[in-house]
């Protein structure tokens, strides 16, 4: 079997911290907890109550003798003469004076027993007893022998239904305010799942699959959403349930002076819990690989699904079928596993329950239990068995929460990699220049800049070239602080960007990246993104510029177009043009263009290039391209190779020195310098 695992009580502790915010909805379901419980005791002693008088009231009779009646005067006295359990009903017989009369069964009145019945009537409310004698015209009490007739019962019977009203109205409202507690809790924790995610550096999500940050944030907040909103209720209810079930049973056996019986429930009831340590540490071993396995699964899809068409051109249809598949079934086969110890908690339960009742049954019978007693006790054993079977379920629910919140710590717990300082300020415009001095960048062990020193001032069009991965784009995310700086700085103004608010300087900054990034919403959405409070004149003359009207014009919905998943409802020039459009209505000091009209046709390529002229004025431009053509008119050139500054300088003296620059030049324009 394994090395036992053990529930993490220190994790479910802390995941239960999320609750304090709204500790006044938990009072409130605790509360309407005790009041259920509390009801449950009323319910039992309600029910001892009535099961006495129906089953316990056996009139004393006494053994047969003869009696002769005298009197002074020739009268008829009429004797009415009950037999014990007589099927015929009440019978009169008239006797005379001198006669003989057999007293078949002679009805005694117990002096202690007419006591208790006398003492049991006057507990019962005056107005109450008012009521039923005086305008139901139903008698409480023998006249002669003192004992309680049926009519105590409409009393059992009215404290009984309170009794239950207040268990149906206190489990209603325990249940309503302990699951809005647990639901907003996962709520909550949802969110700062994302928040920590949205945080994190571009090289933390770049060696983090999408799928797993999905499972994380949706599956296992899921399985704590489920769990935590019957747990906080059933952790407050069933404790309070069975302490009321085992204080009636107290009082009961006190009572009635059945210590011995008390003795045995109380050392017997344990034994519920019994398949709880047996199968626990089984469930938490498949609980944990289940989770793990799922998020496989949502691996598998999410990265097959986003590269669907390569499959399809490539016939791999049918592998990524057998893939996922794969993957599918061993999540199948870990979930029955998990599956299987859990649901065994429950018939394991009832049949450590089942054995329990034979042996106090039989305890009973040894002992010459009154059968009303045995049915008092037997019916609060019984309510006591639910809650404990509910904290069965607690157990397998505790094993799956502590798992999924293990999982979820595993990520609010990670540091940011880029932490904006504490003192962090913010920096409300750029004036004078960027620069770069002796800035490293190293990924996954491999150095992918060196001592990159460059200086850019304000207005200036500069761009970086050079062949895939040479370290362009590292360097523009570096500035932008997707990635943080390993060595060296750079500086806006003076200013080193790791002293400035992350949202000051991105502030600064518009971004036309080389994959362009639409969202499932309109045109008009897509363009304004990250600009609040654009009008739509703004977001108009902006998509003029970048030439979005053009094709919006042949849209029936117009700017209100939805434009699909990640923009395919677009073409890919089409998508360009909004992120440029988007990008102009920021209206930033620096521009930043990756690649920025790398999927736009010739003649598109005009336009827009000559929109982006327009666009930059006094504004400072970072353009990353392959395409030479759209940066020889840059101020200077930085031509990168292996993370360095291999070359710079304007287009023509770049030329002119015959290197790298002219290599890739020549490349692309088949022309001979």
């Amino acid at each position: 079997m394994g090395k036992k695992q053990k529930i993490n009580w220190a994790v479910y502790g802390r995941l239960l911290s999320y609750v304090k915010p709204y500790k006044g909805r938990l009072m409130l379901g605790i509360f309407f907890g005790f009041v259920t419980g509390g009801s449950i005791f009323g319910l039992l002693t309600q029910t001892a109550s009535v099961m006495g008088n129906v089953v316990g009231n056996e009139k004393s009779v006494q053994s047969v003798s003869r009696y002769t009646v005298n009197s002074p005067n020739q009268v008829d006295l009429e004797i009415l003469v009950e037999n014990k359990k007589n099927e015929a009903g009440d019978f009169t017989e008239k006797i005379h004076i001198g006669d003989s009369l057999s007293v078949v069964a002679q009805e005694t009145i117990d002096k202690t027993k007419r006591k208790e019945w006398d003492k049991k009537v006057a507990t019962i409310p005056v107005f109450l007893r008012d009521f039923l004698e005086q305008e139901c015209g139903l008698e409480l009490q023998d006249p002669i022998s003192g004992e309680p007739t049926g009519a105590i019962l409409v009393i059992g019977g009215f404290f009984l239904m309170i009794a239950l009203m207040l268990k149906s109205i206190g489990t209603f409202f325990n249940r309503y305010f302990m699951r809005w507690v647990g639901l907003r809790v996962v709520a909550d924790l949802r969110e700062k799942l994302f928040g920590k995610l949205m945080n994190q550096s571009m090289e933390f999500h770049n060696s983090e699959e999408v799928g797993e940050m999905m499972s994380r944030c949706q599956n296992d907040t899921g399985t704590i959403q489920s769990a935590i909103s019957e747990n906080i209720g059933q952790l407050t209810r069933s404790p309070i349930e069975i302490f009321s079930v085992l204080g009636f049973i107290t009082w009961f056996s006190i009572q009635n002076d059945l210590t011995g019986i008390l003795l045995f429930l109380l050392l017997g009831m344990p034994i519920f819990l019994l398949p709880i340590f047996l199968l626990g540490s089984r469930l938490k071993k498949y609980a944990k690989k289940t989770m793990q396995q799922i998020s496989n699964v949502m691996v598998r899809m999410q990265e097959t699904l986003s590269c669907v068409r390569l499959v399809k051109a490539y016939n791999m249809e049918k592998y990524e079928n057998d893939r996922f598949s794969k993957s599918n079934n061993r999540f199948f086969k870990l979930t029955m596993k998990s599956k299987r110890y859990e649901l065994l908690l429950a018939p394991m339960t009832e049949a450590a329950a089942v054995l329990f009742l034979l042996v106090f049954l039989t305890y009973s019978v040894i002992h010459e239990v009154s059968f009303d007693k045995i049915i008092a006790l037997g019916l609060a054993a019984n309510l006591a068995y639910k809650p404990f079977k509910s904290l069965t379920k607690i157990q397998a629910n505790i094993i799956k929460t502590v798992v999924a919140a293990e999982r979820i710590f595993e990520y609010l717990d990670m540091d940011y990699e880029i932490a904006e300082k504490e003192d962090a300020k913010s920096l409300p415009s750029f004036e004078k220049e960027i620069t770069f001095r002796d800035v490293c960048f190293s990924y996954a062990g491999q150095q992918t800049l060196k001592n990159v020193n460059i200086t850019i001032a304000k207005g200036d069009f500069v761009a970086f070239v050079g062949e895939a991965g040479s370290g362009k784009t590292t360097l523009v995310n570096m500035f932008a602080r997707f990635y943080d700086i390993h060595e060296g700085s750079i500086s806006i103004d003076g200013v080193d960007i790791r002293d400035l608010k992350n949202k000051s300087l991105r502030g600064l900054i518009g971004f036309v990246d080389q994959v362009t990034t639409l969202f499932n919403d309109s045109v008009k959405y897509n363009i304004a993104y990250g600009v609040e409070g654009a009008t739509e004149d703004q977001i108009s003359k902006a998509s003029k510029q970048a030439d979005v009207t053009g094709f919006i014009e042949e849209k029936n919905e117009g700017f209100d177009f939805n434009v699909g998943t990640a923009g395919n409802k677009l073409s890919g020039g089409q998508r360009q043009r909004v992120a440029i459009a988007r990008a102009i209505l920021k209206n930033p000091p620096i521009l930043v263009l990756d690649e920025a009209t790398s999927a736009l046709d010739n003649v598109t390529e005009q336009l827009v290039q000559k929109a982006i002229n327009q666009l930059m004025g006094d504004r400072t431009v970072i353009a990353i391209a392959h395409r030479l053509s759209t940066v020889k008119d840059a101020n200077c050139i930085y031509v990168m190779d292996k993370g360095c500054v291999a070359e710079y300088g304007s287009h023509e003296d770049l030329l002119v020195q015959n290197g790298l620059y002219a290599r890739l030049w020549n490349t692309q324009f088949k022309e001979v310098v």
